[in-house]
Parts: C-alpha cells; sequence; structure tokens
C-alpha cells in the first residue's frame, strides 16, 4: 500500500533543512562559502532539470540561463508560489556572496584588524544563507519526488 502523502509541515522542513547543514559542521569561513557556493551550482542545475523534465524545455537553450531567468520561467509556469518566495531571497543571498562577500570580508578585516575568529557580519551572512539555500534544496527533492509543483502549501 502505498503511502499518502499530504504535505510538509514545519517540522518536516526542520528536519530536512538541519540533515543538509550537517556537512558544514567543523568547515571554516572559506570552505563553508566553497560549498554553499556549490550547493548553489547544483541548485541552478536542479531547477533547470526540473524545466525540461516537466515543462518540455531543451536543455540546451537553458544552458546559459541564470538563477534569476530560471526563476522567472518558473513564475510563468505557475511553479508554486511559495517555493519562488523562497528561492528569490537564495537568489539574492547567492548573488551578494558571489560578488561580494569575500571582497567586504576582506576589506573589513584589514581596516578593523580583527581577529580571525571573530564572527563577522559576513560569517552571520553567509550562515543565514547556508540555512536558506538547505532550506530550499530540501523543499525541492521533496517536492521533485512527490509531484507537488503546481499546488501552494496550504
Amino acid at each position: 500500500m502505498e503511502k499518502e502523502i499530504i504535505g510538509l509541515d514545519q517540522k518536516d522542513i526542520s528536519e530536512g533543512t538541519k540533515a543538509g547543514l550537517k556537512k558544514y559542521e567543523n568547515l571554516n569561513f572559506l570552505e563553508r562559502y566553497a560549498l554553499y557556493i556549490g550547493v548553489a551550482q547544483i541548485l541552478e542545475m536542479r531547477l533547470k532539470q526540473i524545466l525540461v523534465n516537466e515543462f518540455g524545455e531543451i536543455f540546451d537553450n537553458l544552458e546559459e540561463w541564470t538563477l534569476g531567468r530560471v526563476l522567472s520561467k518558473f513564475k510563468k509556469e505557475g511553479i508554486r508560489e511559495d517555493f519562488i518566495l523562497l528561492a528569490d531571497s537564495v537568489k539574492d543571498a547567492r548573488n551578494y556572496i558571489v560578488h561580494e562577500l569575500i571582497s567586504n570580508e576582506a576589506i573589513w578585516h584589514s581596516l578593523a584588524k580583527s581577529e580571525p575568529e571573530h564572527y563577522s557580519k559576513g560569517a552571520r551572512t553567509l550562515d543565514k544563507a547556508i540555512y536558506e539555500i538547505e532550506q530550499l534544496m530540501f523543499i525541492l527533492e521533496w517536492n521533485d519526488e512527490n509531484g507537488k509543483w503546481n499546488e501552494n502549501c496550504t
């Protein structure tokens, strides 16, 4: 007998996110940064894969698309609004982290002469972004496995 799938609740999402965060344990700032960038690339590829599998897009046409463009296509296709809201937040954090975080951290540490173990604003920003992307990855996997892309959470 198949298990009836109703939906995710806060506890499911929290536990799934927590499991995803384990890989960041005991990593220093640069290691967490590198892992985050890798997860962001995997996220972008998975979203493109969903456009191919669920909406008939041709992968070669998507290869050069940015994460923002992919999310715009998701919006046009009527993908879950709750997913899109979180994905937009992840996209904005990813853009900041990729383009500005490291240089801002270097400037901060050179000006403030702070100790490397200081929990800087950049480290806090990265850790928040890591939490959000791992939450989004869990929700993406769940939606993909359960065919829930066109339903909104209740």
